[in-house]
């Protein structure tokens, strides 16, 4: 049953990733390709930490498909989107030396569980430029739709994180439903 329940929640990012990856290829969605290059990074810290704590696919299988599918939308944004530079802000350049400073952090101290909750926190605050942009302009471009998606593989995601007492999958289920 865990297996299952933890493809199911897999599946649901997968839904709502694919509508969004539609959206980019149709225009409607105009991703914002820096803040997909950072994802993408801090994911890839993200699983490959969560993986040196405890080698556990299917608790991990909901933060596994988020990295790629984080690498799968920024390639598609790199192709399907608009041509111009892409640019950090500086907030975003802050975020690129917080993630080289959490990989520095597992490599002088080679404690990989301390670099998950580090760049899942980082992962938290990725969020705060689309937050921010909700509150400024008030009004959304993103789909309800894909965001329902993300809630429920994000609760799925807990059963077979508690099922499996694994903590780090358990923390990152929780922080995807609640940011």
């Amino acid at each position: 049953m865990v297996v299952y329940v933890s493809v199911f929640a897999a599946i649901l990012v997968l839904l709502g990733d694919f509508s969004y990856i539609r959206g980019i290829i149709k225009g409607s969605i105009i991703p914002t390709k820096s803040t997909w290059i950072i994802f993408s990074i801090v994911t890839a810290l993200n699983v490959s930490s969560f993986m040196t704590v405890k080698f556990d696919v299917v608790s991990g299988l909901y933060s596994i498909s988020d990295f790629f599918l984080c690498v799968l939308i920024l390639v598609t944004a790199l192709v399907y989107s608009r041509k111009e530079k892409i640019v950090f802000k500086t907030f975003e350049k802050y975020y690129l030396a917080g993630s080289f400073i959490c990989l520095m952090f597992w490599l002088a101290f080679s404690d990989p569980f301390i670099t998950n909750l580090l760049a899942q926190s980082l992962i938290a605050i990725g969020y705060i430029p689309t937050m921010h942009n909700l509150i400024v302009t008030k009004e959304s471009h993103e789909s309800r739709f894909v965001w329902t998606i993300w809630i429920l593989g994000s609760v799925f995601a807990m059963y077979p994180a508690i099922a499996n007492q694994n903590l780090l999958a358990l923390i990152y289920s929780a922080r995807a439903l609640v940011m």
